[in-house]
């Protein structure tokens, strides 16, 4: 008696194993949509999310980009004209034979 219910239970569970391998059983197919589901919805979203990785990086660039050439702008614009002054002036100045103490070399 217990082994014809045994091969019975075994029957039956090899029977609904093959429903869900076919993907024909009621309780097993709910569940797969709903997973199938969440699975396009978190792709999408990963998607989207790459997406605003990826423009945030270029913004980072540029804003790296414009503060380099404001950076450069600024310092050409401070510091250019007084190493002019000290290249071109400072020697002319010295070859004329005045004392070199009153060159604002400090001040650099």
């Amino acid at each position: 008696m217990a082994q014809r219910l045994y091969r019975e239970r075994i029957t039956q569970i090899e029977n609904k194993l093959q429903e869900v391998m076919a993907e024909q059983a009621t309780e097993y197919l709910g569940p797969l949509a709903e997973l199938r589901e969440a699975v396009a919805v978190r792709t999408q979203v990963a998607g989207i999310l790459r997406q605003l990785r990826l423009e945030n990086i270029k913004n980072k660039a540029v804003a790296e980009e414009v503060a380099a050439t404001q950076d450069f702008e600024v310092f050409s614009f401070l510091f250019f004209p007084t190493i002019r002054f000290l290249l071109f002036f400072v020697p002319y100045i010295c070859s004329q034979g005045k004392p070199s103490s009153w060159i604002p070399l400090k001040s650099l």
